[in-house]
């Protein structure tokens, strides 16, 4: 076997050149092993998801116990995604939620009371028709 490096004459079972110690033969390529474990991809939370659907359905079949359900559900998702290095996402999901939330929340309230300020009036208990006309007027005379 000649050396491709120097020209050399070798015998054949050498491996290295005898004169200037280079490789003889291509050396056999080791397949590089597959890694232990593969990284899964981020999966989205199932609390930001349920967060929007609580949402969702807070607007149309269960006001009020929805939007708060969508409440909780959107801080327990926002705490599990920020804990989860990078595992889990939908953070958005999470926040549409409790946009949802407290915006359904809030019309409740706004309905509440705009029926205690004008709808209490026309009860015609006679207990309060007096109070709601001192307040439309200013206040009470002496």
């Amino acid at each position: 076997m000649i050396c491709p490096n120097c020209g050399a004459e070798n015998p054949e079972e050498r491996d290295f050149c005898q004169s200037c110690g280079a490789p003889l033969r291509e050396p056999a390529t080791v397949p590089t092993p597959p890694p232990a474990y593969a990284p899964a991809a981020p999966t989205t939370s199932g609390l930001a998801v349920a967060s929007l659907i609580m949402g969702i359905v807070g607007w149309f079949l269960l006001p009020l116990v929805g939007n708060v359900l969508a409440i909780i559900f959107g801080y327990m998702a926002k705490k599990e995604i920020a804990q989860s290095g990078g595992r889990l996402t939908g953070e958005g999901l999470a926040v549409v939620g409790l946009v949802l939330g407290y915006a359904g929340v809030g019309v409740w309230l706004l309905g509440i009371l705009a029926f205690v300020l004008f709808g209490v009036g026309t009860c015609g208990c006679g207990i309060c028709t007096p109070f709601l006309t001192a307040i439309g007027e200013g206040g009470p005379r002496y």
